[in-house]
């Protein structure tokens, strides 16, 4: 029976291996109390995150429950009728967990849907959280998770793989149960195109703003359920004025066109014409999602597997192949933290291609 107090002890270092429910590492300020004997013991933590805490919280061995066999057929013959109780031999641990726990921005968590193709929710934030661990090894948590910044990768199918990012203040509430989490969190994709294939050419012709490449969102809206989550899609226009947004609204009026027109710019990188928006198989739309999502899916899971080289660097890579109007794009993207996280460098190199003599490839 004794106390450890310290401002950095290495609290958690685990992997899958040890335990598919969460692992991780963890550094944190506070007290750790010990006590039990051989047969039971139990470790008590309270404090707050350090640098360095990444928590894992995989969802896939959840999902690999829906396999399991419920109808065992055995050999009659060889089945003694007793009326004899069974004598059942429990493997317990002995070990109980019990972390009370102050989150701070310092220490980042991951929800793992699918680690192969990086379906994951990364994100840094705030909170209290209490997680507990009996000796039949059953794992609860219980608090609220404010999310500061992250990213999503949204995949749908297999075929479309996009990196969303997460808007400050979405929230993820354990009530025991990690896999019974209610999720509040909105995450959104930012891409550049026109509006000329959606509005009628009576207005791009006497406009030509509706020819520009404005800045458009991609915005996914996930409520309810960790593991079966409801799933919203909306379409924002931030730098438009409010006439534009008024008109846009106008002709995406009803949630079964927003989803055709959100799945068109993923995809193809552009709106729909409204006369063909039912008809997604044109030969141009086939040509456009080959290329692009492939392209995209192939750059963010490059991304991925780089980001994993170190830690202390996170890598992207993004390629977007060009078609009669542009030029293939590359661009490269690095960031860390120095000095204690006192200095951020973020850098983006990329190449165009040539729009003018005087314009440089490089950017």
């Amino acid at each position: 029976d004794f106390d450890i107090n310290s401002d950095k002890i290495h609290a958690l270092n685990t992997t899958g291996i040890d335990n598919n429910a969460f692992y991780g590492t963890a550094f944190m300020s506070g007290i750790i109390n010990v006590h039990g004997n051989s047969k039971n013991s139990y470790l008590d933590i309270v404090g707050s995150t350090e640098k360095d805490t990444k928590i894992n919280i995989p969802l896939t061995h959840f999902q690999d429950a829906d396999n399991t066999s419920f109808i065992t057929f055995v050999n009659a013959k060889n089945t003694i009728l007793s009326n004899e109780p069974d004598i059942i031999n429990l493997n317990k641990s002995g070990f109980n967990l019990n972390f009370d726990l102050e989150l701070t921005p310092d220490a980042s968590a991951q929800l793992i849907f699918d680690s192969k193709i990086g379906d994951i929710i990364r994100g840094n934030g705030s909170g209290n959280l209490k997680m507990e661990m009996d000796e039949d090894q059953n794992f609860k948590i219980f608090g609220e998770y404010v999310i500061e910044q992250g990213d999503y990768l949204f995949t749908l199918q297999n075929v479309i793989n996009k990196r969303f990012k997460i808007e400050q203040g979405g929230t993820v509430i354990w009530n025991g149960n990690p896999y019974d989490a209610n999720l509040d969190i909105q995450a959104n994709y930012n891409l550049k195109t026109s509006l000329s294939t959606l509005v009628d050419s009576a207005y791009y012709n006497t406009n030509d703003f509706y020819k520009k490449r404005i800045p458009i969102e991609c915005q996914v809206f996930l409520s309810e359920k960790l593991t079966n989550p409801n799933i919203n899609f909306g379409i924002n226009l931030p730098t438009a004025d409010e006439e534009t947004k008024t008109l846009v609204r106008t002709l995406i009026n009803n949630e079964e066109k927003q989803n055709k027109q959100f799945v068109s710019l993923l995809v193809l990188n552009s709106f729909l014409p409204e006369q063909s928006a039912d008809n997604l198989s044109t030969s141009a739309s086939t040509t456009g999602l080959g290329t692009v999502t492939t392209s995209e899916l192939l750059s963010n899971q490059l991304s991925n597997w780089l980001s994993q080289i170190s830690d202390e660097w996170d890598i992207g890579v993004n390629y977007r192949p060009g078609d009669e109007i542009t030029e293939d794009q590359v661009e490269v993207a690095l960031s860390t933290q120095l000095l204690n996280d006192r200095v951020s460098i973020n850098g983006n190199v990329g190449y165009g291609g040539q729009t003018t003599e005087q314009t440089s490839d490089i950017v």
